[in-house]
């Protein structure tokens, strides 16, 4: 899945330098592979003891094979031993299904998750029985924010 459009990154440059800035989506592309570097290292980096995790998934537009689609974007924060939060991971796919969630979990534990002692997260089905197959030994509390959705279900 693609990012940011190379006009996009002209509106932005325009309104950060002026109306002269042109900008085209070849130089966009170059400018954008050391960022892709490195965004490949960090989605890839080693994880370790993370006594709590929080799950969410919320959707934005994004654009693939020059299609916009809402895509649904699952984020796991993590607080440390030490009492640190930090963003573990993130993943991009159509929807909340239990694939999505349990490719996105599997990668967080083949990366080094462990020492979970709680999941916190919304109760969708497909991420509820994600987290039941990756880790099913691990307590779960659903979110209670926003109150009111949670009552409603």
């Amino acid at each position: 899945m693609q990012g940011v459009s190379p006009r996009k990154v002209t509106d932005l440059l325009v309104k950060l330098l002026g109306p002269e800035v042109s900008i085209s989506s070849t130089q966009v592309s170059r400018a954008a592979e050391p960022l892709d570097a490195g965004l490949a290292v960090w989605r890839e980096r080693p994880l370790d003891e993370t006594p709590y995790v929080f799950l969410d998934a919320r959707y934005e537009r994004v654009r693939e094979g020059g299609r916009l689609f809402d895509g649904a974007v699952l984020v796991a924060v993590g607080i440390t031993r030490a009492g640190h939060r930090r963003v573990l991971g993130v993943s991009v796919a159509w929807s909340e299904t239990e694939v999505h969630g349990r490719a996105f979990l599997d990668c967080l534990v083949r990366r080094g998750l462990k020492g979970v002692k709680l999941m916190v997260s919304d109760d969708p089905a497909g991420l509820k029985a994600a987290r039941r197959a990756t880790l099913p030994s691990v307590p779960w509390q659903r979110c209670q924010f926003p109150l009111q959705q949670n009552a409603q279900a």
